[in-house]
């Protein structure tokens, strides 16, 4: 496989690169260039399915799957999760329509130049580093599956109860 290190992420117009992934919802593998000269692609890179908010973008990306096949554009989904483990996931929560791809190498946020977050005791850098009294600092309001704002990992350990998800990773 190629490797491919951005230092900075792709702008519009930038070529994509051909990263080859293992599928998820069905057997072998699929590449960007698998879509290069046909028609656009939307390609959404997530952290993973152990990310209550990355699974709820997801199923929102889904959802634009028609409307944007209708548009001409294809669309693509990559997670940071294990194969096998995003299979599971996807057997016992089915997502009608989604083209999904595993990366839990993180290969193609570095192709497209993304930078690997890391969450520090107290250390900001943003995009690069993000210290946990900033993070709690912050508040996530989503009205209809949260009591109240909440900061980012309280958040996201209320979503996971409330999906039923492990959190025990």
């Amino acid at each position: 496989m190629e490797q491919h290190d951005n230092q900075s992420p792709l702008r519009p117009g930038d070529r994509a690169p051909n990263v080859v992934l293992d599928a998820i919802t069905h057997g072998g593998k699929i590449a960007i260039d698998d879509f290069r000269g046909r028609r656009p692609v939307l390609v959404g890179l997530f952290r993973g399915l152990h990310c209550a908010f990355c699974r709820r973008q997801i199923a929102a990306m889904a959802e634009l799957e028609t409307p944007l096949r209708d548009q001409g554009i294809d669309s693509l989904t990559v997670v940071n999760t294990p194969t096998e483990r995003a299979r599971l996931y996807f057997r016992y929560h089915p997502i009608p329509n989604l083209l999904a791809a595993s990366d839990p190498d993180r290969v193609s946020h570095r192709a497209f130049g993304l930078p690997n977050l890391e969450f520090t005791e107290d250390e900001d850098k943003w995009p690069y580093k993000i210290g946990m009294p900033t993070v709690k600092s912050m508040r996530v309001d989503l009205p209809g599956e949260l009591p109240e704002p909440m900061d980012p990992m309280a958040a996201s350990e209320f979503l996971d109860k409330l999906d039923g998800s492990r959190t025990d990773r």
